[in-house]
């Protein structure tokens, strides 16, 4: 019985050291970032009654990726994303639309004129033989992702040479084959075909239905969402240190100096920040984070936004240039270089038109000053359009890139990645119970969407209310 006795009282006095070694938290949980996945998750929590939270936001604003800008009269300028893809009422973004009764334009991707490098515009004829390699290419596209096994290191880069050097193509229909290419797979994935692995680079699921334009930006979702947590929201706090040494405590650091104290952590910084190694995480992240990390891109996607004294282009919503590309037996030459504008003045009645750029040609601008960029720009709009269209009295150009809060626009998947996408499932893994992560890169069935993001909020906010449900 003495010995009983002593048992329990040395266990009540070891129980009460731990107790003063470790206070309390400041916050019962500490969100990383503002961007949809940070709001949507402090929501989540909000509403299955956990009051106690902060979020730290390094940017002055909330939204992250998603950023409406209005700079000139009647503009609406996506710098990020851009609208909503499938207005399938499952889409957790229409469900708010809905809601909200927000106002919605519909995108028609049939509504496109076709030039090649001159400015001539391309036949149908020449449009259907170029379909038509595509078409092929999707045919050996499938027979690598039929044996995943054989083709796990092989990228799309690989396969569209193959089918260049098996078809002798000369470089008029290279040309057309590669817009193909750039066109369908990287301004779709916002990253180069050497990025992209040929076995698991589109093994996404999306919704059906209409791609949506929001009237007056995405900044409506975001800031419906954040009005409800907006009382939290810290920002301009930049997260240098993540230390979960003790997990029921730890321990967030901003560049100032500042410490937040949390009992749960939702880390929803981007993958571009979490690669760049900016924030320190104390211990290291588990092995198969850092292995899942060094399996995704983190693919650019820029926007040169051109507001012009008049309108002197076609009247479809897309206007789509061949570029001269080529492969050298060595390199893309020009791949992906201006291929895409979209007609704003379609949509919002000014004359105002965006250049989108992905992959390693929108990797190269960012080192260009805006003058050089609009130079070029201008070059390739001549060629299609004349020598006397004006010059644009304004532009906006994005670099995500080099924004140190992004470091990029959104994730995909490389050569030599895990099976069924596992290194996003990978990546969203909670460490220790305590540590939890959200965004649109820890998401294999929705990777790469603003709705990916959104349901990952809801995904790790689930994930720590189960967690508490346990203790």
């Amino acid at each position: 019985m003495l010995i009983r006795i002593l048992f329990l009282t040395l266990s009540l006095l070891g129980a009460s050291a731990h107790a003063i070694k470790t206070p309390q938290a400041q916050y019962k949980v500490i969100i990383i970032g503002s961007g949809i996945a940070g709001l949507e998750a402090a929501h989540y929590l909000q509403d299955h009654g956990i009051d106690n939270y902060i979020i730290l936001e390094a940017r002055d604003r909330v939204g992250g990726r998603a950023n409406t800008i209005s700079p000139w009269p009647n503009s609406v300028l996506e710098l990020g994303a851009a609208m909503i893809h499938g207005d399938d009422p499952r889409d957790p973004l229409m469900k708010l639309v809905q809601k909200w009764n927000l106002a919605t334009m519909p995108v028609n991707n049939e509504s496109a004129v076709f030039y090649d490098a001159d400015g001539k515009e391309i036949s149908d004829s020449l449009d259907a033989s170029f379909q038509k390699l595509y078409a092929e290419f999707e045919k050996l596209v499938a027979q690598k992702q039929d044996a995943p096994e054989l083709n796990a290191n092989v990228s799309v880069s690989d396969v569209v040479v193959e089918l260049i050097n098996s078809h002798h193509l000369n470089k008029e229909m290279q040309h057309g084959f590669l817009y193909e290419v750039s066109d369908k797979i990287e301004q779709e994935y916002a990253a180069d075909i050497r990025d992209l692995s040929v076995v698991w680079y589109d093994n996404e699921e999306t919704f059906p239905g209409r791609n949506l334009f929001l009237t007056h930006g995405y900044q409506d979702i975001i800031n419906g969402i954040a009005k409800k947590v907006n009382p939290h929201i810290l920002l301009k706090q930049i997260v240098s240190k993540v230390d979960y040494q003790n997990k029921e405590h730890i321990v967030v650091t901003t560049t100032d100096g500042k410490q937040f104290t949390g009992e749960y952590v939702i880390c929803t910084l981007p993958l571009g920040v979490l690669k760049s190694g900016s924030v320190r995480f104390i211990p290291q992240l588990p092995q198969d984070k850092i292995l899942a990390m060094s399996h995704l891109n983190m693919g650019i996607m820029n926007k040169v936004f051109m507001l012009f004294p008049k309108v002197f282009w076609d009247t479809e919503q897309y206007i789509s240039v061949v570029s001269p590309a080529y492969w050298s037996g060595k390199n893309w030459i020009d791949k992906g270089v201006w291929i895409e504008f979209d007609n704003l003045n379609a949509f919002f009645h000014q004359p105002i038109l965006a250049a989108i750029v992905t992959g390693d040609f929108a990797r190269d601008l960012e080192n260009k000053s805006d003058a050089e960029i609009i130079q070029s720009v201008m070059r390739r709009l001549r060629a299609v359009y004349g020598d006397n269209i004006p010059e644009p009295i304004a532009h906006v150009i994005t670099r995500w890139g080099k924004d140190p809060f992004s470091v990029g626009s959104y994730s995909s998947i490389r050569p030599g990645a895990l099976e069924d996408g596992n290194d996003y499932l990978n990546l969203a893994k909670t460490v220790d119970g305590h540590l939890l992560f959200a965004g649109e890169a820890t998401t294999n069935i929705y990777p790469s969407t603003v709705y990916g993001a959104y349901l990952s909020g809801d995904r790790a906010a689930q994930e720590l209310l189960n967690h508490l449900s346990e203790k």
